[in-house]
C-alpha cells in the first residue's frame, strides 16, 4: 500500500489477532484507520470496531474502522480472506 498512497503510513498486525489497544498505544494522536481483513461472518470487523472503541477510549481520541472491505467484498473474496491491498491492486 506504500507504493500506492506513500503519503499514508502503513502497518500490519501480523495476524487478525494481533492487533491490540497496546499496539496501537505508539500511535497515540496520530490518525488511525484501520482495515481489517475479511472473512464469511465479518467476524474480523467486528473484533477490530471492538479494539478500535477500546482504543480511542484509551487514548481519548478516535481510531476508525474502514468498512470498504465489508462492503465490497464478493463472497469468494471473503473466503479468500483478502486484505486492503488485494482489493486496491486487484480493481
Amino acid at each position: 500500500m506504500s507504493a500506492i498512497r506513500p503519503e499514508y503510513l502503513w502497518l500490519a498486525t501480523g495476524g487478525k489477532t494481533e492487533l491490540s489497544v497496546a499496539r496501537l498505544s505508539p500511535l497515540q494522536g496520530r490518525r488511525i484507520i484501520l482495515f481489517p481483513d475479511t472473512d464469511e461472518t465479518g467476524q474480523t470487523y467486528r473484533d477490530w470496531y471492538a479494539i478500535a472503541e477500546a482504543a480511542a477510549s484509551v487514548f481519548d481520541h478516535p481510531v476508525t474502522v474502514s468498512s470498504i472491505l465489508e462492503q465490497r467484498a464478493t463472497p469468494a473474496q471473503r473466503t479468500a480472506k483478502i486484505d486492503i491491498a488485494d482489493l486496491i491492486y486487484n480493481e
